[in-house]
């Protein structure tokens, strides 16, 4: 019998997710007196982790990347966050108003039920497989330069990026980094049995640079942007990960040393932007990195620990805004949704009814500035996430438990729907659809999730033009 060399991710998911399930029953021993959780949030926790377990089991025979990606959002940000609360019971969110363990437990609950809703709309419909032979997209052995061009664009025009302003701004637009992870990548794992090894380190190098790149420009989401835009790549390509045993291994092995690098990652990011130094020009951005003292007491680590955990608590979120519903009524309607599209997407350079976005406006709110006024986002700016479950419960209450099913329904339909013969084009837009999908779960408001989604759209469509046009793709041979 022969025995599997890999783990795919569903494998280590629930690996992970029964992980966090035991660190939730450890946390009974110590979570009296916790402000925000009690026993009842323990409790809950542990259902939603049996949930995702039972989800994973049904997807291990379907194969489905939605689930997978709704799944590694639910361990990572709302599963662990109940973990996490009960260790360092600390968070900027919850300290907006008066919150306690049963908005938090209310929070829960709504969390499970809107889940089933939205992992029965999923497993409806199947995940169709393409048809398309690589082959057939391999039609020369001449190498092309384009690929090349793309990469050195792309770092040019990141790293002189306070060169390219006014009109210039479009190749910001057209080549920023998350394009060029997109197109890299995509391109890689469609054509990688025919790109050259030279090829293949230049590719490497190139993300390495760009990831560097977003740290010393005080981006604390520049790893994870990374790996989401990693992730829905391989599931739209494959609908499916696996990786190596041996590989596993060695990442659990190495993996203190991994949590520290992306520790001290997080910690230069966020003193990069603190300091100002995010905005400076590139040289003074290594000046000023190679100067820094990360050295680290206890309580410095500690306060890092305890902002990382809140950071990744997507579900402070969520619980705050259904637990004040009544305080964003105002925000929080479909008027001021209208009012938002019309003058953050529909309107360019004019206004008509001066409304922020919803991300921008909560801070009018919780901090009593007034009536949210778009001419006075640039003064006060902050940028609140939401959430899916956040924002859909305060418009819909209960109701919204539907609008999970649609979504996921919809989503999917149109995911088995797309109108190409070219296998790059076909991944592309599937990548399109899934990460269509995190942002909904990350959630920083509709309008921001419609206005985000069109220019990325846009800027793919684009590129896409010249990947279609202009590649000879590189062969070995």
């Amino acid at each position: 019998m022969r025995i599997k060399n890999t783990y795919d991710l569903n494998s280590i998911l629930t690996f992970i997710n029964f992980l966090i399930s035991i660190c939730i029953c450890y946390a009974f021993s110590f979570v009296d007196n916790n402000p925000y959780i009690n026993h009842w949030t323990l409790v809950l926790g542990i259902i939603l982790s049996i949930q995702t377990h039972i989800v994973l089991l049904i997807e291990k025979g379907s194969k489905d990347p939605f689930v997978i990606i709704f799944t590694f959002f639910i361990i990572f940000y709302y599963s662990l966050r109940v973990f996490t609360l009960s260790l360092y019971p600390e968070s900027h969110v919850f300290d907006r108003y008066e919150y306690d363990a049963s908005d938090s437990n209310f929070t829960m609950i709504f969390i499970i039920i809107s889940n089933m809703f939205l992992y029965f709309g999923f497993f409806l419909i199947k995940v169709k497989k393409h048809f398309l032979d690589k082959r057939k997209e391999i039609n020369t052995k001449s190498p092309s330069l384009y690929i090349y061009v793309f990469m050195f664009l792309i770092l040019i025009i990141n790293i002189f990026s306070e060169k390219f302003s006014g009109s210039l701004g479009v190749l910001f637009f057209l080549f920023n980094p998350q394009i060029g992870f997109i197109f890299v990548l995509i391109y890689f794992m469609t054509y990688k049995e025919k790109i050259s090894s030279f090829l293949r380190i230049c590719i490497f190098l190139f993300i390495l640079s760009l990831i560097l790149f977003l740290i010393l420009s005080g981006s604390r989401s520049g790893i994870v942007t990374f790996i989401e835009i990693l992730m829905a790549v391989l599931l739209a390509v494959n609908n499916n990960i696996k990786f190596l045993k041996k590989k596993v291994y060695m990442v659990f092995l190495f993996s203190p040393i991994i949590v520290v690098m992306l520790f001290f990652s997080y910690s230069l990011a966020t003193t990069n932007r603190a300091t100002g130094s995010s905005t400076a020009n590139f040289n003074d951005k290594l000046t000023y990195a190679s100067s820094m003292d990360l050295g680290m007491d206890g309580s410095k680590i500690e306060y890092f620990i305890a902002h990382i955990c809140g950071r990744i608590g997507f579900f402070d979120f969520s619980s705050e805004i259904i637990a004040h519903r009544e305080k964003y009524i105002d925000i929080f309607n479909l008027s001021t949704y209208g009012k938002s599209i019309i003058d953050n997407i529909l309107t360019p350079g004019f206004d008509l009814f001066d409304q922020p976005k919803i991300a921008n406006s909560l801070v009018f709110v919780y901090n009593d500035y007034g009536n949210p006024l778009k001419s006075n986002v640039a003064s006060m700016y902050q940028s609140d996430q939401l959430g899916i479950h956040g924002e859909l419960y305060v418009l819909f209450g209960y109701n919204s438990v539907w609008l999970f099913f649609l979504m996921a329904y919809f989503l999917k339909y149109v995911y088995n729907r797309i109108p190409s013969n070219n296998l790059f084009n076909i991944y592309l837009y599937k990548f399109f659809i899934l990460f269509l999908f995190i942002s909904m779960i990350k959630d920083f408001g509709l309008d921001w999730i419609i206005l985000y989604n069109l220019l990325l759209l846009v800027s793919l469509y684009i590129n896409s033009l010249f990947f279609r046009y202009r590649f000879k793709f590189y062969s070995k041979n």
